[in-house]
């Protein structure tokens, strides 16, 4: 009966392991702070990941939301919370997207917040609030259940960009982009066509790519 060597090879293995996780965590968290994100490895691990949309294709060919809310100019890097608040007041919640970004966590110094801040905030109101990945079919699917939805544009580390989805007909996507005008005539402030819209859609962000934000009672 050798028991107790093997526990004991265990013991010393299962030791190096959480080592070298304190040493990967330290060294993570020091990297972070030289280079002045902002963020921490709390941060990260606080990140979920979005999930594969499964729910049934099934749309018309134009789509708009009839639940709107007024459109608000945002600032420098602050579009997360301006594209949330706007989704918050259909839900009937009165707040400012200047006040709804000074609540978000997971944000960067230089304003760009994780998307993991957008689940918080809508949880926080008592709203459910999925990230899902899928295309196009998926994206068109989930705005007929008749709330907007947020989705996560941009080129890899060049820019990253939240806005939101409020409608679509067969060759375009209608939005309401904080950074655009503020001009509600349309219901919306941008237009994109379907090639426009994916080509940013897939921000060359690894895992990243491609989602958007179902939000619920």
């Amino acid at each position: 009966m050798n028991y107790p060597k093997k526990i004991n090879v265990l013991t010393k293995i299962m030791l190096i392991l959480f080592l070298l996780m304190i040493g990967f965590n330290t060294a993570l968290q020091f990297f972070l702070t030289i280079k002045g994100t902002g963020i921490s490895i709390l941060d990260i691990y606080a990140q979920s990941l979005p999930q594969k949309d499964t729910k049934e294709i099934e749309y018309t060919d134009t789509y708009f939301v009839e639940t709107k809310s007024y459109f608000e100019k945002q600032e420098r890097g602050q579009c997360a919370g301006f594209s949330s608040a706007y989704v918050l007041r259909t839900f009937g919640e009165e707040i400012s997207g200047r006040e709804n970004y000074r609540q978000l966590n997971h944000k960067f110094s230089n304003g760009y917040v994780m998307p993991q801040a957008l689940i918080e905030i809508f949880n926080q109101y008592g709203h459910h609030a999925e990230m899902l990945h899928g295309d196009l079919k998926h994206l068109k699917t989930r705005l007929n259940e008749g709330n907007p939805i947020i989705v996560l544009i941009g080129h890899f580390t060049s820019w990253q960009h939240y806005v939101t989805v409020v409608g679509y007909d067969e060759e375009n996507i209608f939005l309401y982009d904080s950074n655009m005008d503020t001009d509600h005539t349309n219901g919306y402030n941008r237009t994109m066509t379907n090639t426009e819209f994916l080509s940013q859609w897939e921000n060359e962000i690894p895992l990243f790519e491609q989602i958007y934000f179902v939000v619920s009672e």
